[in-house]
């Protein structure tokens, strides 16, 4: 028999050793449908072919001369037929960098031998790329995305040497991109005058053992926020307030390095992380402090008293 995809208009040609002859085409043993004298029928455009539950079809064709003999023969054409289900996931927002859920459908039907090519588009359709080709119908992604990807498969079935493909619907995935917030921070010391703020990817100033007060912030809605150090250490644990303040139990060292990931809701959500802000200790003074000249303290009714103080740096 003749393998055609399913859709595909199919047009068929009969000759004759006679001329003048004339065609006569039925499909399925039923009426004719078309008489000529080309002998050139298209069965797909009859109302008879459409909707037809069976996939295998014979086309026949009476073949008249003029002196009324005739002949009949007969063409098997075999449909390639594919069925497809709809294409979901489980999630269709996931953060930046996030692997995307599974991606799967109810595994086609088809008269001959499936497979299924996952495809991806990051420009909302206009073009796509082949992630995958596989005999099951799930995609399981292995890699984060950074940009929303829409996912479709395109179901392939082979038979008898005719290969023909079927597209599902497509499903998007959004990525979330939360916007960069802020990290300020602040020495509590009123005393310490050089440089006692600052904000992210700058330096802060502060005595050795001063509290400092970080703030986050510059994400709306109701966001949560986490502290960490340069190494990730966890300094404040994920909660609603946008503060954290060191004390004595959380010295801060010159080259400590202090930043926050803020995170669009209380719980859940995604999560940006700010700039760091890099603390730098003020050495602390070694006072000398008395009496110029290297006098006592003890003086008398009328002195002048002259006094000396002098710092180490």
């Amino acid at each position: 028999g003749l393998t055609y995809c399913t859709g595909e208009a199919v047009t068929l040609q009969a000759s004759s050793s006679i001329g003048g002859s004339t065609y006569s085409f039925s499909i399925d043993g039923g009426a004719a449908l078309v008489t000529n004298n080309t002998g050139v029928f298209t069965p797909t455009a009859f109302p008879q072919w459409t909707g037809r539950g069976v996939g295998i079809d014979q086309i026949d064709v009476l073949i008249q001369n003029a002196g009324n003999c005739s002949v009949t023969s007969t063409i098997t054409l075999i449909e390639n037929r594919i069925q497809v289900f709809a294409l979901t996931t489980l999630a269709t927002t996931v953060c930046v960098g996030d692997i995307p859920p599974s991606i799967r459908a109810t595994p086609s039907t088809s008269s001959g031998t499936l497979r299924y090519r996952f495809e991806q588009s990051l420009d909302s359709g206009g073009s796509w790329s082949g992630i995958t080709t596989q005999t099951t119908a799930v995609y399981t992604p292995t890699t984060g995305i950074v940009t929303t990807t829409r996912y479709r498969i395109v179901t392939l079935s082979s038979l008898n040497g005719v290969d023909c493909t079927a597209t599902s619907n497509e499903v998007e995935i959004i990525v979330d991109i939360p916007v960069v917030g802020t990290l300020s921070a602040r020495a509590v010391d009123t005393g310490n005058t050089a440089s006692a703020s600052a904000v992210a990817s700058a330096t802060l100033n502060v005595c050795p053992g001063e509290e400092v007060i970080f703030t986050a912030g510059g994400v709306g809605g109701v966001p949560s926020y986490e502290f960490f150090d340069q190494d990730g250490v966890e300094l404040q644990a994920r909660s609603t307030s946008a503060v954290f303040s060191t004390t004595n139990t959380t010295l801060l060292i010159t080259n400590n390095f202090i930043r926050a990931a803020i995170y669009t809701t209380a719980s859940g959500g995604c999560s940006s992380t700010t700039q760091l802000i890099r603390i730098q200790n003020t050495p602390t003074p070694a006072i000398t402090f008395g009496r110029s000249g290297g006098l006592g303290l003890t003086y008398c009714t009328g002195e002048a008293v002259t006094l000396q103080a002098s710092s180490s740096i």
